[in-house]
């Protein structure tokens, strides 16, 4: 009885480890210049690649702190791209992990019009795609998302700056509640040590 003990709290544990990481939300506020846009090259963990810090303006055209927001743009002096192939013009805005550890994209907070659609890497293959047309949370507004496993997220529709794309936030690694097929699997695999467990004291 001990030892099924034993292994189902071990399983418990690699369940848990991989729904949690390092938690973190990234902001922009503070990162632009007043008087101008600033290409942005990295915030926290990640890397931005066509983007730059923008922010609404006051009535003499100054940013206003605080407000601060990341804008897909084509601009020079930027970072190095994604370093894995991509099938998209070199003037796609995306952000990637700054170590190459995947990490779990967990919401997006976008103001942009009119929609897009945005994918999910692992060191240059596909993982997950949305769109902004996806699922909110009803209390912030944020796309919920929670990939997990990609180093890198791509707006192919947003080259040019002929599509806006506004973002204001990005939560990476947070905890994600698992889902009902990993409570199932845990729930059978506790009912299996059980048995076993049984059978073992009768004999």
């Amino acid at each position: 009885m001990t030892r099924a003990f034993r292994i189902l709290a071990v399983l418990s544990v690699l369940l848990l480890a991989s729904q949690i990481g390092s938690p973190e939300t990234i902001t922009f506020a503070g990162l632009a210049n007043p008087l101008q846009a600033d290409v942005i090259d990295s915030a926290g963990p990640l890397n931005f690649y066509e983007f730059y810090v923008y922010g609404l303006t006051d009535q003499n055209g100054m940013i206003i702190p605080g407000t601060e927001y990341i804008y897909g743009g084509d601009y020079p002096f930027e970072p190095a791209p994604y370093p894995y192939p991509l099938p998209y013009s070199f003037t796609t805005p995306e952000f990637y992990s700054t170590s190459g550890a995947a990490f779990t994209l967990n919401s997006m907070e976008i103001e942009l019009d009119p929609s897009v659609e945005f994918y999910g890497y692992r060191k240059g293959v596909l993982v997950d795609e949305g769109n902004t047309a996806g699922a909110t949370d009803p209390i912030t507004g944020q796309l919920i998302l929670n990939w997990s496993n990609i180093d890198a997220v791509v707006f192919p529709d947003v080259v040019g700056e002929d599509v806006a794309l506004d973002i204001n936030s990005i939560t990476i690694n947070e905890a994600v509640v698992p889902e009902p097929a990993s409570l199932v699997l845990l729930g059978s695999g506790v009912a299996g040590l059980l048995a076993v467990a049984r059978r073992r004291l009768r004999a």
